[in-house]
């Protein structure tokens, strides 16, 4: 996904926002809450370990928030505020 925001950025001589989003929360308790928050954060490291034209590509991570309390769980929580702090991206919420 990198490569071609990259692509499309540096045939478009424009930055080309690319948006990693994350699923909404669950209406109930999972009985598993760090796993699935583990796998995500090292999916986005693995993703970002590619060394893109940041002033080709400007990725952002988005956590769908719709209605606040709704989702008792969300899978892209504080721990992707990290992810995106280590890695220099943006950070959006829809809510």
């Amino acid at each position: 996904c990198l490569k071609i925001a990259e692509y499309f950025g540096k045939e478009l001589k424009t930055p080309c926002a690319i948006n990693f989003w994350a699923p909404d929360g669950l209406k109930d308790e999972p009985s598993d809450r760090l796993g699935p928050r583990r796998r995500m954060a090292d999916s986005l490291d693995k993703i970002f370990k590619y060394k893109y034209d940041k002033k080709a590509c400007v990725p952002f991570l988005e956590s769908k928030l719709f209605g606040i309390g709704l989702e008792s769980y969300n899978t892209l929580d504080v721990r992707a505020h990290g992810v995106a702090a280590i890695h220099n991206l943006s950070f959006s919420s829809v809510g």
